[in-house]
């Protein structure tokens, strides 16, 4: 789930969006409405005929600038577009089965994990996606040692007292602006997976 925010009393409040595909239809309607596009028949889900004719393209953002805002914000709907993105590039089938499916073989592929002590069942950070910590260090470990990947992590990561859902963390202290981690959080369960960087850290 996605989240949006609405503001009463110079206060904002955010909230899942429970129904994904009724929050798309409601925005299609306004924008056809703000364009001044009348509409005579209605919007339905359901696969594309092979012989739809295609009005307009929209791109978006470069995945890097996706992938910062899905860990500086904690989105799950982004998380799970995303694995399923990579389902369906992989697979042809874009659903939580086939993006758990590649996610695995580029784990498998490119970092240490065993996967005997990984389980997936979606993109998103819930109880049904269990490892192990020894498998979050290994992951960690990996990425780190990639000059790409490091690059990459430390643009995207929430920064303590600086960034993201850790904006408001560790602000006050030694911590300051040394962590970099994305922060997993449940009703009874609050926890980091990152870094914590010293003097002798790669900042490129």
């Amino acid at each position: 789930y996605g989240c949006v925010a609405a503001q009463a009393n110079e206060r904002i409040y955010a909230f899942a969006i429970t129904d994904p595909e009724q929050h798309l239809l409601a925005h299609i309607k306004e924008f056809f409405q703000r364009e001044g596009i009348k509409l005579k028949g209605k919007i339905v889900f359901g696969i594309m005929p092979v012989d739809a004719i295609k009005i307009k393209t929209f791109y978006s953002p470069p995945l890097i600038d996706l992938i910062k805002h899905m860990l500086q914000e904690s989105d799950n709907l982004y998380a799970n577009s995303i694995t399923k993105t990579l389902g369906f590039i992989l697979t042809g089938e874009g659903t939580y089965k086939q993006g758990v499916y590649a996610i695995k073989k580029i784990l498998q592929a490119h970092t240490h994990i065993d996967l005997k002590q990984l389980d997936l069942q979606d993109g998103m950070g819930t109880r049904y996606n269990l490892a192990t910590a020894e498998q979050f260090v290994l992951l960690l470990s990996d990425l780190y040692k990639d000059e790409i990947n490091r690059k990459i992590l430390l643009q995207v990561l929430p920064q303590s007292g600086s960034s993201g859902t850790l904006k408001d963390r560790m602000n006050t202290s030694s911590l300051n602006q040394k962590v970099l981690a994305k922060t997993g959080t449940m009703h009874d369960i609050s926890s980091l997976s990152g870094y914590l960087l010293n003097q002798n850290a790669i900042f490129r």
